[in-house]
């Protein structure tokens, strides 16, 4: 199994294994708690599944994983994982920019030093 499998069923392990774990979300500025299963339920409701269902098809490695996996698997690893996008408006002449689109993880694990960037 390819280390990107093994991180995507680590991820989804850390949701389904303990619904109740509690994860820490930003809002704004605010962090708030929320559960695995919260999470889960938040993330399967727009595509109107269950979370049974949207956790089997996170298994999938031809699904798009998204913020939930994220947050599981920064909490798993202990790190920040920092989320990239390349900014348009500062692109030119062939040269790509980046940017910051999300940062996941408690903010215990933002020392910068540790963090994974995607």
């Amino acid at each position: 199994m390819e280390c990107s499998s093994k991180l995507r069923q680590q991820a989804v392990n850390a949701l389904q294994d303990n619904p109740q774990r509690q994860f820490t979300i930003t809002q704004g500025k605010n962090e708030v708690p929320i559960t695995a299963s919260s999470l889960v339920e938040l993330a399967a409701d727009p595509y109107g599944i269950s979370s049974d269902e949207y956790l089997t098809s996170m298994r999938d490695e031809s699904v798009w994983g998204g913020g939930p996996e994220i947050i599981a698997l920064a909490s798993e690893l202990k790190r920040q994982i920092v989320v990239l996008e390349q900014d348009e408006s500062a692109s030119s002449s062939g040269v790509c920019f980046l940017k910051v689109r999300a940062r996941f993880g408690d903010a215990v694990f933002n020392d910068g030093s540790n963090s994974i960037y995607v």
